[in-house]
């Protein structure tokens, strides 16, 4: 439960700063399915301040961007964007 909270990032955290921090604690045969699921969910939200910006989504609420990292989750590992094994869930 300890490593959990630490892979957390604090309010006042700086993306780069938490990245490089957490990676660390991440054991180095996953680190690299670790910064592909950092990427996906940074790619993500870009795509989705992009909609609200330029409004060219239909952006519901917080929910649908959740939903949206699901699905992309989804297509990333049966892309197998994070290794030869399949990212259950």
């Amino acid at each position: 439960m300890r490593l959990r909270m630490e892979l957390c990032p604090a309010n006042d955290s700086r993306l780069v700063q938490w990245w490089s921090e957490a990676r660390k604690l991440i054991h180095k045969q996953t680190r690299k399915r670790f910064d592909t699921f950092v990427m996906l969910i940074c790619w993500t939200l870009w795509k989705q301040r992009n909609a609200r910006v330029f409004g060219s989504g239909q952006i519901k609420n917080e929910w649908d961007t959740v939903d949206m990292i699901f699905d992309d989750l989804r297509t990333w590992a049966t892309a197998r964007a994070f290794g030869e094994q399949p990212v259950s869930g």
